[in-house]
């Protein structure tokens, strides 16, 4: 399981809720990503493409449906609160 946790940090919080994808698994050169049935083809072979150069692995994706890909994305990915928390004086 932590080997599994360690891989899927191949993929930043970042990247994985700008491209709409989740790590799935490794298999020998490549990574398996799940992303949206929403996805279309086009924009899966440019992110394909530029995730490719980020992790220096194939990138295979499989599709899932939004709801699916949403509740995982918020699992293994979770959003920061963006807010500012540095300590202020009055």
């Amino acid at each position: 399981m932590e080997q599994e946790f360690h891989q899927s940090q191949l993929i930043t919080p970042e990247l994985a809720w700008r491209y709409r994808v989740v790590y799935a698994r490794q298999e020998d050169d490549m990574i398996i990503l799940y992303t949206s049935t929403q996805n279309t083809a086009e924009l899966l072979e440019k992110h394909g493409e530029e995730l490719e150069l980020i992790t220096g692995k194939e990138i295979v994706f499989e599709k899932i449906d939004e709801p699916a890909l949403e509740n995982r994305l918020t699992i293994q990915y979770p959003q920061r609160d963006n807010t500012d928390e540095r300590l202020q004086y009055n």
